[in-house]
């Protein structure tokens, strides 16, 4: 998938999250003009492109996140030079170190690569080197943009659907009916309060309280498909970055990682789990991947 069109997919998401807002204000009565209307949404737009250079850090500050010591600065930086070196960059990196000791590391912000404790002290020289170059690939790509950007538009969904979680026990409960205990769904009996609403309400308030039910429930849906459209590219850049450490030269090491994991514990590979719930592909699918591209297949 090409970057336009990952770009496209957080732009419209961003424009559809922000203006289902603005309408539902409307429907209330407040007096958005089209050109509030216009400020809004590039407010919104910006505010998401622009959450890399503040959400990250935030992000950082809810882990186990720290900066390395110096025998651990001269090993980080001595194999991820030779890395950048591969690469042609002269960018400024930084290096953190996360308080775990499981194999485990990750790209975040605009120049910062997290590794474990774990990643550390047990990965060989050559599978450090390949895990740097594949996280070095995200950031060179701009990945973390794209996904930042899509994370901070998500929040208004995010918010709606805690109020819908919070809302949905009261209109869901086991009713007694003739000795049998009986559950209502959600639905009937949202149905029944918006006829009360509509039969005992002021007129001028029934628009925009259906206004609001619908964008409860249509935020839920209308969210699904892009929740599930971003975990294909998410998918796809891990592929596209194994191939970037592998051009780097470093793919034998990645695929000596990667093929640890899978003998620390069972992996899986339910097709349609990680269809609709993955982040990462099937390891093995990204192995079988390394090897084609090493010539080993």
């Amino acid at each position: 998938m090409s970057k336009f069109c990952q770009v496209l997919l957080v732009a419209v998401y961003v424009l559809l999250t922000s203006y289902s807002l603005i309408a539902l204000l409307k429907f209330w009565g407040l007096p958005i003009s089209l050109h509030l209307t216009l400020g809004l949404l590039l407010g919104w737009v910006l505010y998401c492109f622009s959450s890399m250079y503040f959400r990250p850090g935030i992000f950082l500050a809810h882990l186990h996140v720290r900066k390395p010591l110096k025998a651990e600065e001269d090993k980080l930086n001595g194999y991820f030079q030779e890395v950048l070196g591969q690469a042609r960059m002269v960018k400024k990196f930084q290096l953190l170190i996360e308080e775990e000791m499981g194999c485990n590391a990750f790209a975040v912000g605009l120049r910062t690569i997290v590794v474990s404790r774990g990643a550390m002290d047990n990965m060989a020289p050559e599978e450090f080197k390949g895990v740097l170059a594949h996280e070095l690939g995200h950031l060179q790509s701009k990945d973390c943009l794209i996904n930042t950007a899509f994370v901070a538009a998500s929040f208004l969904p995010r918010i709606v659907t805690v109020i819908y979680e919070k809302v949905k026990p009261i209109f869901l409960r086991r009713e007694i009916i003739s000795g049998f205990r009986v559950r209502v769904r959600f639905r009937y009996r949202l149905l029944v309060l918006l006829i009360g609403v509509l039969v005992y309400c002021d007129p001028h308030s029934v628009l925009p309280l259906l206004a609001t039910g619908l964008l409860v429930l249509a935020f839920r849906k209308i969210n699904t498909p892009f929740l599930f459209l971003n975990r294909i590219i998410s998918r796809f850049r891990e592929y596209r970055q194994d191939k970037y450490a592998c051009q780097l030269g470093y793919g034998a090491g990645l695929r000596q990682v990667l093929h640890k994991s899978t003998l620390n514990e069972p992996q899986s590979v339910a097709k349609y789990e990680i269809l609709m719930r993955g982040d990462h592909p099937v390891i093995y699918n990204r192995i079988r991947r390394l090897e084609k591209l090493e010539g080993l297949r």
